[in-house]
């Protein structure tokens, strides 16, 4: 019983980081989901919708790629585009 305690123990400190980034990688999933659904309400001239677009592209590329980093910053980049406050 107590094995089996300890090798729970060591498995979850070992699974633990990799759920926390697949949960910030949710979250800015999330963010650019709902960036997505602005995107379609917004009214910008075409170059700026294209820019966006372009911009909603690369996120979503770098969080599939666990690009934790980047997509985050590109996410901030589209929050001003948008006129967005982040949280």
């Amino acid at each position: 019983m107590k094995k089996t305690l300890i090798s729970l123990g060591i498995l979850s400190l070992t699974a633990f980081p990799a759920l926390a980034a697949e949960g910030a990688a949710d979250a800015c999933k999330t963010k650019l989901d709902a960036f997505t659904t602005m995107a379609q309400e917004v009214k910008l001239e075409e170059a700026r919708m294209q820019q966006l677009q372009d911009m909603l592209t690369k996120a979503n590329e770098q969080a599939k790629a666990g690009d934790e980093e980047g997509c985050k910053a590109t996410a901030a980049e589209i929050e001003q585009m948008l006129g967005v406050k982040s949280e």
